[in-house]
């Protein structure tokens, strides 16, 4: 949402939105970027190991500025820790109060309390919630403003015994709204059973008197939020000038590879012209699962398996939105973080398409496969093997650098397989077994959509084969 607000104010040339467990993936993102300069700023809550290990190693940058080829990229702090996220959470206390009854509370018979995960095993986790609860008590709105945490003192659970007002409003200090601020955190703090259905606001006896309780969605969920993405920006951007002033100091980090007279810019529009080019001139293609038509130079979209179902009986979609919607889930209505899953929706059609709505359309439902195929074509896609992927892997991941190849062609087979996925797998074990790991059948070079690496699903799935072969062990131990 926040990525969409950014593109209609129209203050930047692109704006990409890129995930650990989603696509597009972080590890690959610069791959889509034209840009030279490149702002990255994490959507966290606070400094931690994703901000600090996680994003840096997947995206290969060192420090505030790094120089990757033509791009110059600018690493900046997290959303969560910006001095302005105070209006952000003032925002959303007083929108949950006027959107949930009549009752109009004073504020200085409220208390507000700002809940966070919390983690002993990170020292930064809770500092962007005890430095908001800090700056909104010098502020006085409130009688009260109170922290808490799922994991860690102040617990959620407890925090109400500590309000000394009929009134409360609690907001959630997560970037969005999932399991902890929707389920765990209502449940710790007794607001709702497990599961039960609840409105705002709750009222719960304490002692001889009652508590209103208002409990507004997670702060990362409020529109204010662009307008913090913004700020850390503007930051990057003071940078981006100091930084053009010296460039000595950038080309320290790494070299600055031009690559001739064209730069990447071109060479993008070029991929995505070229792409249009080759469906105008076959007039029909398949393409990861979807069925590319043209007529009279103009395109249509539907799915694949949908190539003779008559146009009138499929639903018509018209814009990025309904897009956008149709990849993020499937038939059943559960969630698709992985859009190469084959497990799009039939039953739709997009008609009388341009050509740059075609590429929009296929970049939505298949994030990054245009450029990744392009790039594959000419030789300038990296391919990483699963050793290379495994060696940077940090934490609960590490022990996928021991598994055998076996294994890893065998997780592969389930992840990357016909069932699992939709692209022609590239990347092989290693240097011990270079043939890659999954020959689909079928396929050509110049149709193909192409996995350069194996993503988070495959790291993850290894991990818990993992994790399957040490219980097994600990077991046959256990035994003897």
């Amino acid at each position: 949402m926040h990525a969409d607000a950014l593109r209609q104010k129209g203050l930047f040339d692109e704006v990409l939105a890129a995930f650990w467990k989603e696509d597009p993936n972080i590890c690959r993102a610069l791959d889509l970027v034209r840009s030279r300069d490149v702002f990255i700023i994490p959507f966290f809550i606070s400094n931690g190991y994703f901000t600090e290990q996680i994003l840096p190693r997947e995206l290969e940058i060192e420090g505030e500025v790094t120089v990757r080829g033509h791009h110059r990229i600018f690493y900046g702090q997290p959303v969560g820790t910006h001095p302005s996220m105070t209006r952000v959470l003032l925002h959303c206390a007083q929108k949950v109060i006027r959107q949930n009854g009549p009752l109009k509370p004073d504020s200085q018979k409220t208390t507000l309390i700002v809940v966070g995960h919390g983690t002993t095993k990170q020292e930064h986790s809770a500092e962007a919630v005890r430095q908001q609860v800090n700056l909104l008590r010098q502020q006085r709105q409130f009688h009260q403003v109170l922290p808490a945490f799922m994991e860690q003192e102040p617990y959620d659970r407890d925090v109400l015994a500590r309000v000394e007002t009929p009134y409360a409003i609690v907001v959630p200090f997560f970037i969005s709204d999932g399991l902890h601020s929707q389920e765990d955190v209502p449940v710790n703090m007794e607001l709702v059973r497990k599961g039960l259905p609840w409105k705002n606001p709750v009222i719960l006896p304490r002692g001889k008197r009652n508590i209103h309780i208002w409990y507004a969605q997670a702060i990362g969920m409020e529109s204010p939020m662009t307008g913090v993405i913004l700020d850390r920006v503007c930051e990057l951007e003071k940078l981006a000038t100091n930084s053009q002033s010296h460039r000595s100091g950038a080309r320290s980090i790494a070299p600055i590879r031009n690559g001739g007279t064209m730069n990447r810019a071109s060479t993008k529009n070029i991929h995505t012209t070229s792409f249009v080019a080759e469906i105008r001139t076959a007039g029909k293609a398949e393409f990861g699962g979807l069925l590319l038509r043209c007529r009279n130079a103009r395109f249509s979209i539907c799915h694949a398996t949908d190539r003779d179902v008559p146009v009138t009986h499929l639903k018509k979609l018209k814009d990025l939105k309904e897009a956008d919607e149709l990849g993020r889930t499937t038939v059943e209505g559960n969630y698709r973080p992985l859009r190469s899953a084959p497990t799009l929706r039939r039953g739709w059609i997009f008609r009388n398409l341009s050509g740059k709505s075609l590429i929009q359309v296929v970049d939505c439902l298949l994030p990054g496969a245009i450029i990744h195929r392009a790039m594959w074509c000419d030789s300038t896609l990296r391919i990483r093997s699963f050793e290379e992927v495994a060696a940077r892997q940090t934490g609960i991941y590490t022990p996928v650098r021991s598994l055998s190849a076996a294994r890893i062609r065998s997780v592969a087979d389930r992840c990357c397989g016909e069932k699992g996925c939709v692209k022609h797998t590239l990347w092989s074990v290693g240097k011990s077994d270079a043939t890659p790991v999954i020959a689909k059948a079928g396929h050509r070079k110049s149709l193909a959509i192409p996995c350069p690496e194996p993503c988070s699903w495959m790291v993850e799935a290894a991990r818990r084969c993992c994790q399957k072969k040490t219980n097994h062990h600990y077991a046959a131990t256990s035994e003897e």
